[in-house]
């Protein structure tokens, strides 16, 4: 079983009333939280401290560019946060500038995007999505310098077991990709094809997932406009290994 630590509650605005994706900016050492409404019209970002101090938050009305904020992933190099937009344009990332949170460049991509993970390490881009019941596909993305548009690698698909299509978050880290169904949070070694499922408590909706000092940390969406920062704990596996000496 999951087990985790809770860093702080923000309770949302009318008529915004889901969390979706949620980083950490390495840059400037905040977690930004996306936040929607369930017309996909209206979307609050907010900037919280790593001590769970809300430190403010943007108001958006842009359903073409932002609307569902499936997940958000954010890049360094070239100073953006993505994020994918799968209820109204599956084949749009749209890379926001992390100074203000602006749109700063439409990608269209040559296969639909959903929940989406940057690694700095590698470069390497992914994007998860549902495809037949329990099946995940993968697809592999490289990034290059000054250029904010992955280029695609490979794909491949995941058996994760449970049949509800719902799939929320990703993270990658060298060779692991974490993500979760309603049930279980995954991690995929795509080195040693080795899977890995971790039960989530009942009734704990994990929306996004990145890593601070060599912890994950994920957002939680809960009933009546609150939503929850956790860190997740036990999770000390080759996950985490080796991120302090590089920086992380």
């Amino acid at each position: 079983m999951l087990e985790t630590e809770l860093i702080t509650r923000v309770t949302l605005r009318d008529p915004v009333n889901q969390c979706q994706g949620f980083c950490w900016d390495t840059k400037r050492k905040q977690f930004i939280l996306a936040t929607i409404s369930s017309d996909n019209k209206t979307q609050d970002i907010y900037r919280i401290g790593f001590d769970g101090s809300v430190l403010g938050s943007h108001r958006f009305n842009d359903r073409p560019h932002l609307g569902h904020m499936n997940t958000l992933t954010y890049r360094r190099d070239t100073d953006v946060i993505y994020t994918t937009n799968a209820t109204v344009d599956g084949f749009l990332l749209t890379a926001l500038d992390a100074k203000d949170l602006s749109v700063k460049e439409e990608i269209k991509m040559p296969y639909k995007v959903f929940n989406v993970a940057y690694d700095p390490f590698t470069h390497k881009f992914v994007s998860i999505r549902p495809y037949k019941k329990n099946i995940r596909l993968i697809q592999e993305y490289k990034c290059v310098p000054n250029d904010n548009k992955p280029q695609f690698v490979r794909e491949y698909e995941l058996d994760c077991v449970n049949e509800d299509i719902n799939n929320n978050g990703a993270f990658v880290f060298l060779d692991n990709i974490v993500f979760t169904t309603l049930t279980h949070l995954v991690i995929y070694d795509t080195f040693n094809n080795v899977k890995t499922m971790v039960e989530l408590p009942k009734g704990f909706e994990v929306e996004d997932i990145d890593i601070v000092d060599g912890q994950l940390y994920c957002s939680v969406y809960r009933p009546k406009g609150i939503v929850e920062i956790h860190r997740i704990l036990g999770l000390d596996s080759q996950l985490t290994k080796n991120i302090r000496p590089i920086g992380f």
